[in-house]
């Protein structure tokens, strides 16, 4: 049958119902009158012509019904009659890894949408650019690039480093690939990974329990969903795949799985270096809970730690640090302090929610695990509390093992939505680059803002480094508004589209006072050492139209008096 109701051909009725026959005159044309009335592709065919039934509205192309009234011609379809073939760059079918230091960087796109950050600060209401820049992978992007196009996270989609598989093998797929199909290419079953809620499996015989206990390979089922579940294990093995991983664990929450990484790592008597600009959770963890258990610690500014020699004490045995950083927005060179920690006997451990796998891979740089927070842009929808470690996979037993004793188990169905939410993964961050940016840009020639920190704007510290360890800059901006603390709160009190809410990673744009949030409690002193304003204010970029985003920033801009 042709596209869209035109006439069958004529043949036996037991040719399969579709009207081609096995040869003869049945296999001939149609009559020229026949082949006249025939309705072009995606066309209803006209009343009373011979043919198969008329599809319902429900069924046609966009347009709905397009049949003319009955005894008129029908119209003529502008253009061709065809679906065009829209080649696609071989750069965004097969992009190249990343060019090594001093190479050539990619062609610049010229026009709206593209070139430097000098666009930035006239966002266009419709959104994201209308072509799509050259593509460069992820998690050591060296070599040049122009500050949209990073921003945007178009640099990283379908970065080709390599990344452990479940059988052991490398992945060559981009990370765009990766995070649609997960650990495993599309096979016979569910095309969704399904939801296994339960919280106890059963057992033929004790022989085969005994033989799971002992951990045999052949056993592919659970015991105990605090042990181990099978949506659990999915998620593990495409977060472990999307960062390069060997292995991975998830847990019930981001500081869950901080708390469980840094325990797994330390023994009675050993001390903890971590950077001063750190979660607020995490750093009070280090800082407060840590010595109860016989265990040290000491918070380094993120300049001392590219001097980890020097500063390292006989009993270090843990880096602990984020980039880019929280609240802040700081960039660490995640390699050099690796360098460094190795050398003087340390482990790393790096925090990788802000830039996630899209825009960076610590363990390509040198990192020895790296922890997440779930909840933040790899879930992406501000529905679900968890987070994951990921790493070799002996360090991830033994995390592994903690988590079994202190029960902080990630819930099926929680790990199903993260699942869903890691598909859309490099979607979703590309636009709240390009939003971060255009913000970033606007932010910076307002005469009420004293400070703006955003790696993507070239006059920040941290704009090199991030250029040679992410293939983007972000969706995180912090800025400091002249006035301080009062006039923080009268800009956030005078937003109308962005929610005020702490998080970040989701589809809304949420903007947050650090004081009053991350690092709510915290004296004069401990703010200065992790780099933080009283009049900070946080903005997490969502997918929302930039132009908007800006035009409510300068709404709440304009409540507060000249500076």
């Amino acid at each position: 049958m042709r596209a869209g109701g035109g006439h069958r051909r004529r043949g036996r009725a037991g040719a399969g119902g579709d009207g081609r026959a096995g040869g003869g005159a049945a296999a001939r044309a149609p009559p020229r009158r026949a082949r006249a009335g025939r309705r072009r592709a995606g066309h209803a065919g006209a009343a009373g012509r011979r043919g198969g039934p008329a599809l319902d509205r429900a069924h046609q192309p966009h347009g709905g019904d397009a049949r003319p009234p009955h005894g008129r011609r029908r119209p003529r379809m502008a253009g061709s009659r065809h679906w065009p073939r829209v080649p696609l760059d071989r750069a965004v079918r097969d992009p190249a890894r990343a060019p090594r230091a001093g190479a050539a960087g990619p062609r610049r796109l010229r026009g709206p949408g593209h070139g430097s950050a000098d666009h930035a600060g006239r966002p266009r209401r419709a959104g994201l650019p209308r072509r799509v820049s050259t593509v460069r992978g992820a998690g050591g992007g060296r070599g040049s690039g122009d500050a949209r196009g990073r921003a945007a996270g178009g640099a990283a989609a379908g970065g080709r480093a390599m990344s452990e598989e479940p059988s052991g093998k490398k992945s060559k797929r981009g990370i765009g690939t990766r995070a649609v199909h997960g650990a495993h290419p599309p096979r016979q079953g569910p095309l969704t990974t399904p939801v296994v809620q339960s919280s106890t499996f059963v057992y033929d015989s004790a022989e085969q329990m005994r033989r799971y206990l002992h951990g045999d390979p052949d056993l592919a089922f659970e015991f105990y969903t605090r042990y181990g579940n099978p949506t659990l294990r999915a998620l593990e093995e495409t977060l472990a795949t999307l960062e390069g991983a060997e292995a991975g664990v998830v847990f019930a929450s981001g500081m869950a799985a901080a708390t469980t990484g840094i325990l797994a790592s330390l023994e009675p008597g050993d001390e903890v270096l971590a950077s001063a600009s750190l979660y607020g959770g995490t750093t009070k963890f280090v800082r407060d809970f840590l010595p109860r258990w016989g265990m040290t610690s000491r918070l380094i500014a993120p300049a001392d730690l590219l001097r980890l020699r020097s500063v390292a004490g006989p009993r270090s045995r843990l880096v602990v640090l984020e980039s880019p950083t929280n609240p802040g927005v700081e960039v660490i060179d995640i390699a050099e302090v690796a360098r460094q920690a190795h050398a003087a006997g340390m482990t790393v451990m790096v925090d990788n929610t802000f830039a996630t796998p899209f825009l960076q891979r610590p363990l390509e740089l040198g990192a020895d695990f790296v922890m997440h927070s779930l909840t933040k842009a790899l879930g992406g929808h501000s529905d679900i509390i968890g987070g994951a470690l990921v790493g070799d996979r002996k360090r991830m037993e033994r995390a592994r093992d903690l988590l079994k004793v202190l029960g902080g188990c990630f819930d099926p169905h929680s790990a199903f939505l993260v699942l869903r939410g890691i598909k859309t993964l490099h979607l979703r961050v590309a636009r709240q680059g390009e939003n971060a940016l255009a913000l970033a840009s606007f932010l910076q020639g307002n005469r009420k803002v004293a400070l703006v920190r955003y790696p993507g704007l070239p006059e920040d510290p941290g704009h090199e480094t991030a250029k040679r360890q992410m293939s983007g800059f972000g969706a995180v901006v912090a800025f400091v508004l002249e006035g301080g603390l009062p006039a923080a709160e009268r800009f956030y009190d005078g937003l109308a589209l962005m929610a005020r809410a702490a998080s970040l990673g989701g589809v809304e744009t949420l903007v947050s006072l650090p004081v009053h949030t991350s690092h709510h409690g915290y004296s004069d002193e401990q703010l200065r050492a992790a780099g933080i304003d009283p009049g900070m204010v946080r903005v997490a970029l969502g997918v929302e139209d930039a132009a908007d985003l800006v035009a409510d920033a300068e709404a709440a801009l304009a409540t507060l008096p000249e500076a």
